[in-house]
């Protein structure tokens, strides 16, 4: 639990320093842009890949689930 926790606040702190970052971004230099020679063809990327996540934490609550019922004996 120590080591998440510690892993969690350096991400949040890593996190913190982009956005601040971004603040005095006046040039843009850290804003990157996928542009795709179809209009559709980002959004649809992003949209399967917005499922895919979705699916992922679907699947990882039945695991857990399934190891939830299979440790209580029922």
């Amino acid at each position: 639990m120590k080591i998440q926790a510690r892993i969690k606040k350096r991400s949040s702190l890593a996190a913190l320093e982009l956005g601040f970052a971004r603040l005095l971004d006046f040039s843009g230099s850290l804003t990157t842009y996928t542009y795709e020679q179809h209009p559709g063809s980002a959004d649809a990327a992003a949209i399967a890949s917005d499922w895919m996540h979705v699916g992922g934490d679907i699947r990882m609550a039945c695991n857990k689930e399934d190891q939830l019922i299979s440790s209580s004996g029922r």
